[in-house]
């Protein structure tokens, strides 16, 4: 017979212990298709600092706007991402070298300029293969800004180990060029002065495991590590809807809704 066809795609699992000076056998996830139908993908949406778990049939639609009553979290600017080590810029290189993770925390984290939501430990192991996003309702003092997303596997003692990491420039309000393409990345921002609307962050694509009794969270500031900030004024202010309409976008394998493995 001939042999199967090859598989679409093929991620790596990301295997914390892997190191470039240890001999080690990769593990890879093979798709059929991409987008696969073995991928759902699952949203968090921001509630007050947590995170409210996957709900059965969650689909990617628009956000309603948030009430005026509801809660925001405002972020200022600040000349560090407001996390402490486990920065971008380090970790995927240092991990990969010695095989061992750049850890934060989350008691080290500066308030004021950088926000973790959380959601619920996980009951069960968690897979996620592909491309997180998230999605902000957001409005700014300034033309100009940055928004940097990360994701964090957090353990009970608070540790965070940085699993993905993404950062949108804001550089104009006002429409798209009639001659951006669709793929092509977007700096403008079609919100008047003032006002407030969507900001969707696109992050590193990862295969991953998210362990039980570890939760995932979303962090948040207006500075990422490995880019020029679009604005680097102190007096920048963000604030970032926190009542729903805000919400972590993640490729889970072999669920419906979120489900865990």
């Amino acid at each position: 017979p001939p042999p199967p066809p090859p598989p679409a795609l093929s991620f790596q699992l990301r295997q914390p212990e892997a190191s470039v000076f240890k001999n080690y056998v990769p593990v890879y996830l093979d798709f059929d298709s991409w987008p696969s139908p073995r991928v759902q993908p699952s949203s968090y949406r921001l509630r007050g600092d947590a995170l409210a778990p996957p709900q059965a049939r969650d689909v990617a639609a628009p956000s309603p706007p948030p009430k005026a009553e509801e809660c925001t979290r405002r972020l200022a600017y600040g000349p560090d991402t407001g996390f402490s080590g486990g920065v971008p810029l380090l970790s995927p290189f240092v991990s990969a070298a010695a095989g061992v993770q750049i850890k934060s925390y989350r008691r080290a984290i500066n308030s004021s300029s950088a926000a973790l939501f959380v959601a619920p430990p996980q009951a069960a192991p968690l897979r996620v293969c592909g491309i997180p996003n998230a999605t902000f309702h957001a409005s700014s003092s300034m033309d100009r800004f940055q928004l940097a997303a990360r994701v964090f596997s957090m353990a009970p003692n608070g540790e965070l180990e940085l699993l993905s990491f993404g950062a949108r420039d804001v550089w104009h309000r006002g429409p798209d060029p009639p001659y951006l393409r669709p793929d092509d990345v977007r700096d403008n921002w079609d919100v008047p002065a003032g006002g407030a609307g969507e900001v969707v962050v696109r992050m590193a694509a990862l295969c991953t495991d998210v362990p039980a009794g570890n939760a995932v969270a979303l962090g948040l500031s207006l500075h990422d590590p490995t880019r020029a900030a679009a604005n680097s004024d102190v007096a920048l202010r963000v604030d970032v809807g926190c009542c729903g309409a805000s919400a972590l976008w993640l490729p889970v394998v072999g669920a419906s809704g979120g489900a865990a493995l």
